[in-house]
């Protein structure tokens, strides 16, 4: 199975494209919804996050006040970096149960949702990596109609992520989201064509075969190591 990598910059469509994905029927896997799942009442990441961050953080019903944590970690790195602590391994392990499932049901291709791969380890572990693309100023235009924010407040945002061009540079497929969304269409048409094509004949001889598929899945993530290396 052909294990894909979604990501893109704020207000570049990487979730539109994603909704087209599953759309047209393939299995995607969605970090940002694992994230909320990991912290719901009665899991341990939520548990874990009370024992550090106290009762402030927990809502009447039981469940997470994301407003009141934020507001702890915002200006906190110490802070941010220990919910991350928490909560990135939940949402990695989560994620990797949910590409073995989706390896036994015999799926051809698997699309990871992940907002910050580039950022983090896991662009290392998948097979293609796919950026959805657009301008900044493009960005700046969608983000300010989106939120009603001002462009200060937009700008900030987007200073604050890798730039998307930065991200580009890893990309095995760019999708340029700067069009119509007919021109979107056509765009993710060609793209699932052409993970189709990258996924080859192998797929079935390693779910046939496990232990090619240990085998593959190793070289990889090698290889992405090795290329993540020489940009260093």
């Amino acid at each position: 199975m052909l294990v894909i990598g979604l990501t893109g910059g704020i207000a570049t469509g990487k979730s539109t494209v994603s909704n087209i994905l599953k759309a047209k029927g393939l299995p995607v896997v969605d970090a940002d919804i694992i994230a909320r799942q990991v912290v719901e009442p009665g899991t341990p990441g939520l548990a874990k996050i009370r024992a550090h961050f106290g009762d402030a953080v927990i809502q009447k019903d039981g469940t997470l006040d994301r407003k009141a944590l934020g507001s702890i970690i915002f200006n906190d790195k110490k802070q941010r970096a220990k919910l991350n602590s928490i909560v990135h391994p939940a949402v990695q392990k989560a994620m990797f149960w949910e590409v073995v499932k989706h390896w036994f049901r015999g799926e051809r291709l698997c699309v990871l949702d992940v907002p910050l791969l580039i950022e983090g380890p896991l662009h290392r572990m998948v097979g293609n990596i796919v950026v959805v693309y657009c301008s900044e100023d493009t960005q700046l235009k969608r983000l300010m109609l989106r939120d009603g924010s001002s462009q200060e407040d937009a700008v900030s945002r987007l200073r604050s992520q890798m730039p998307i061009a930065q991200k580009m540079a890893y990309a095995n497929i760019v999708v340029n989201n700067s069009g119509t969304r007919e021109e979107l269409d056509v765009q993710v048409d060609g793209l699932v064509q052409s993970l189709n094509k990258a996924a080859g004949w192998t797929w079935r001889l390693s779910w046939l075969l496990p232990l090619f598929a240990l085998l593959a899945g190793g070289l990889a993530v090698l290889w992405r190591v090795a290329i993540a290396t020489s940009r260093l």
